[in-house]
């Protein structure tokens, strides 16, 4: 029985020093490849002017109000709430909230204003802030002059990256 008992921590012993000594940059590279992930993050897009120094297209503050849906307690009254503020019809936001997800959008380029009244909505009858509704701050893209050179500046997507013209070629 002694034996098999030295014979077994003999065992444990050689697999410590194969994982500490042998093994160990092997498996920190490994460790770190599971810890860490480079993300590239999107830098704000810049002012265009004209030659008189107007702004063409500018960055502006904007907000993305985003739900989970399994905190949701009553889809159907959140929706209503919500419906009255953001003005998206109440079916849609209780098709969204009642999805089998943990992540959905609801409004995307919202006014900061909006999404500061969402964040204090309270469910009716309580005093409670509505769970599983949460906010987003970024940055959207706004063209003071309207149309004017519209065909020259382009357009961003709704992740603020250049689709055409000027707003392309800067990307």
């Amino acid at each position: 029985m002694a034996f098999l008992l030295a014979i077994g921590w003999l065992y444990v012993g050689l697999r410590v020093f194969d994982l500490q000594a042998v093994q160990a940059s092997e498996l920190e590279s490994q460790a770190l490849g599971q810890r860490f992930r480079q993300v590239e993050l999107a830098a704000d897009r810049g002012a265009i002017l004209d030659r008189n120094g107007r702004e063409l297209a500018i960055t502006v503050d904007a907000s993305t109000i985003y739900a989970n849906p399994s905190e949701i307690p009553d889809p159907g009254a959140v929706a209503e709430v919500l419906s009255a503020v953001l003005g998206i019809p109440r079916g849609k936001l209780v098709e969204d909230l009642s999805k089998e997800s943990s992540f959905v959008y609801l409004a995307r380029k919202v006014d900061p204003k909006i999404a500061d009244t969402v964040t204090n909505l309270k469910l009716p009858g309580t005093e409670q802030r509505i769970p599983g509704i949460y906010v987003l701050s970024e940055a959207a893209r706004a063209y003071p002059a309207g149309p004017l050179a519209a065909q020259v500046l382009g357009f961003v997507g709704i992740d603020n990256e250049g689709l055409e013209g000027l707003e392309l070629t800067y990307e």
